[in-house]
């Protein structure tokens, strides 16, 4: 039979790993453990394996194995997370003042998402993610409610997602009023909603009013005659020989491009502009 101080052993080095995880229930995992060491020892007996070395290893490596396992298992479902949320409209825009706001609130930088992309909608890849692994009792941080979305129905129907279905809290730094875990109670709930309304109405205005301003702008330009997009690609010198030579196979079209100097797409627009002339 095997002797048992090596799974007193292991037993110990398995709540010594859960000394070191904080939130973990020790009972259940207690249980689990000591439930795990009698299943391996009988599974062990019944196999009949008579060598002492064979029997220590293969049960003290089990034994830690499932204890290392059950005990994050248990730690990462029980144990509540805060997480951040940065959003900018495009690459070219800066995301680091919503960082230091995220580091300022102590959320741990692994649990800070940042997309840049337009808040026109919720279809951004770090937000879903991040909704994804919200559980209850989470906290989700944000710097304004703008940061969160640009479209009133939309942020209205996440706040509650995330609040109501998720039963996750968020905090806006802000907006002092706008933070879930202070009010529970029904006046307080009632604050918050009425708040979080007016706010979500002035950040789809303000998309609109930036919509409206582009549109009034590209409307002076076209008056004045101005070019909007791309600049115009500009035949180089010597274009229209090479490309008699190109059309009469004397040369191929990656020479031609080589002659002027011209990337593939710009090279071919040019030949469909000047066939069209």
């Amino acid at each position: 039979m095997i002797k048992r101080p090596h799974i007193l052993r292991s037993f110990i080095f398995g709540l010594n790993l859960h000394s070191s995880r904080k939130g973990t229930p020790l009972g259940i995992v207690n249980f689990i453990i000591i439930a795990s060491i009698f299943m391996l020892v009988k599974v062990i007996n019944c196999l009949q394996l008579y060598s002492y070395n064979l029997y220590a290893f293969t049960v003290n490596f089990g034994i830690i194995y499932l204890c290392q396992k059950l005990i994050r298992g248990v730690q990462m479902t029980n144990m509540n997370r805060i997480y951040g949320y940065i959003r900018v409209s495009d690459k070219d825009q800066n995301e680091a003042r919503q960082i230091k706001a995220m580091q300022d609130a102590g959320v741990d930088e692994r649990f800070v998402l940042i997309d840049k992309q337009s808040g026109k909608d919720f279809n951004r890849p770090q937000y879903q993610m991040l909704k994804n692994a919200l559980r209850e009792g989470d906290l989700l941080i944000i710097k304004s409610i703008d940061r969160l979305g640009r479209n009133y129905k939309e942020i209205i129907k996440e706040w509650q997602d995330i609040t109501q279905e998720l039963k996750a809290d968020i905090k806006v730094l802000d907006m002092a009023l706008l933070d879930t875990t202070l009010h529970k109670d029904l006046l307080g709930t009632f604050i918050s909603d009425l708040i979080l309304q007016v706010l979500a109405y002035v950040a789809q205005q303000e998309r609109d009013n930036i919509k409206q301003r582009q549109l009034e702008g590209i409307a002076v330009a076209k008056a004045q005659g101005k070019h909007l997009g791309r600049p115009k690609a500009i035949f180089p010198e010597g274009f229209k020989e090479v490309y008699k030579r190109w059309q009469a196979e004397e040369i191929t079209a990656k020479k031609a491009m080589q002659v002027l100097d011209l990337k593939p797409t710009t090279y071919y627009k040019l030949v469909k502009e000047h066939e069209g002339r």
